[in-house]
């Protein structure tokens, strides 16, 4: 589906592609993480290391924190360095939004909701947050941003400036904030970060970044109103949720809520991936699951992914392509260390496991 790549006549695009194209040699498969799975805990993190990972600083011992926040700090100075090499620093936004937009839940969240939310106003300090790293902004600016829009609304207007922050903030004080809940902010913060997405996708000209988001934000116009229609509600709690999509959008999805997720061959008779849209609300239907769900979405665009990106050079969709891989091999490693540390049944793991890119 996704084979609208333009190449570009590019030697430094040429470079970047030749080092990811390498670096896709050294990414986990499929039967690395059985592997992983079947390890004995402590074992697993030597594992680890024997597979090519490694930690800023081995003080104190060996942890799973240690090695996962080395791979990240790894994995963003490789994007930053190769976009730097191909002389594209407008497109760097692209690779750091999601870090952005997950550090604004989870700001906005402490400071609008939390128990302690007067305590936090007032706080200097975000330790108490895991936030990443790798976001647009500073932390502390960031932080400072949300604090002024609980006590001084008014000064939203300092932010004109910065587009993101300030449509983001008008957006947040026009809700009814006493009657908020956690999942309000996340999907205001996901329209913006699929939005923005679309935006950089039209601004590189590139047809497959833009194909890949309608795919992702189809999927997930699935996935919210799978969960709405099974906690018993109806369309218009799902409509205002809605995100832009070609491939799955709102009049689709109303459709579904008519057809009470039944009989649907007609709705997607020209989608190639009705099979798995249909496995996905089969497979909820039985589980009851959101996380399996977020499971074959994510299997979906690694497929989608790894089909349109083989043969292509001097683009960089193959960083896009390989930042995804390797958030996904982190996201597997994930689940399989906490499943280990928490006692889960191996096949509990096991159902959670995403596929592998390569």
């Amino acid at each position: 589906m996704l084979s609208n790549i333009i190449l570009k006549d590019n030697n430094n695009f040429a470079y970047a592609s030749a080092v990811i194209k390498s670096k896709e040699k050294a990414l986990l498969e499929d039967g690395d993480y059985i592997e992983l799975l079947d390890e004995k805990l402590d074992d697993f993190l030597s594992v680890l290391i024997e597979k090519g990972y490694r930690m800023h600083e081995d003080k104190g011992g060996v942890s799973f924190e240690k090695i996962y926040d080395w791979e990240q700090w790894h994995l963003f100075h490789l994007i930053d360095e190769l976009i730097e090499v191909s002389d594209i620093p407008e497109i760097k936004p692209l690779f750091h939004l999601s870090n952005e937009c997950l550090n604004c839940k989870l700001l906005v969240k402490a400071v609008f909701l939390s128990d302690k939310k007067e305590e936090i106003i007032t706080s200097e300090k975000i330790d108490f947050l895991n936030l990443s790293a790798y976001g647009l902004r500073n932390q502390s600016e960031l932080f400072q941003f949300f604090k002024v829009l609980a006590v001084h609304p008014e000064q939203i207007e300092n932010y004109a400036i910065d587009d993101f922050l300030y449509q983001l903030g008008k957006s947040i004080l026009n809700l009814d904030l006493q009657k908020c809940n956690p999942s309000i902010f996340d999907v205001l913060i996901d329209k913006y970060y699929y939005d923005n997405l679309f935006n950089y996708a039209k601004a590189f000209k590139s047809d497959f970044l833009y194909s890949l988001y309608n795919i992702m934000t189809g999927f997930l116009n699935l996935k919210n109103s799978i969960r709405i229609f099974y906690e018993k509600k109806d369309y218009h709690d799902f409509e205002n949720i809605a995100l832009q999509s070609n491939f799955i959008d709102k009049e689709v999805c109303e459709q579904l809520f008519e057809l009470k997720f039944t009989n649907i061959t007609g709705l997607f008779v020209n989608n190639p991936l009705y099979n798995e849209i249909q496995q996905m609300i089969s497979t909820y239907e039985k589980e009851q699951n959101l996380s399996l769900i977020e499971k074959a979405i994510d299997d979906c665009i690694t497929l989608q992914l790894s089909e349109g990106l083989r043969s292509a050079f001097f683009n960089i969709e193959n960083i896009v392509g390989y930042q995804w891989a390797k958030e996904i091999e982190l996201k597997n490693l994930k689940i399989i260390y906490i499943g280990k540390i928490n006692n889960l049944p191996r096949e509990n793991i096991a159902k959670l496991l995403r596929t592998s890119y390569v």
